[in-house]
């Protein structure tokens, strides 16, 4: 997936807004498609904004030495593995 920061915006409270354009396979497309209406959110944009702060918690979980679990229906627990996780590098924060 490459990406291009294309155009900045400040806006009033002085953040300055990136547009940025990604190209994404058709495949990863559709999931964007499918989540953003699923999800009932108006843009891909604010998809791409909660994925980010999904993956910005699992970090975060991940460099506490936290685990994420799932419950089933009948209360088992499972442990989540993502294994790309393994291979972050720690950022001061």
């Amino acid at each position: 997936m490459a990406e291009n920061v294309i155009d900045e915006k400040t806006t009033a409270d002085r953040d300055i807004t990136k547009m940025v354009q990604f190209s994404f396979t058709s495949e990863a497309y559709k999931e964007l498609v499918a989540l953003q209406s699923d999800l009932r959110m108006a843009t891909k944009a604010e998809v791409i904004r909660h994925a980010l702060r999904v993956l910005q918690w699992l970090i975060s979980e991940s460099s506490a030495h936290r685990r994420i679990l799932v419950e089933d229906d009948g209360g088992k627990l499972q442990e989540v593995i993502f294994p790309f996780l393994t291979q972050k590098v720690d950022r001061p924060k």
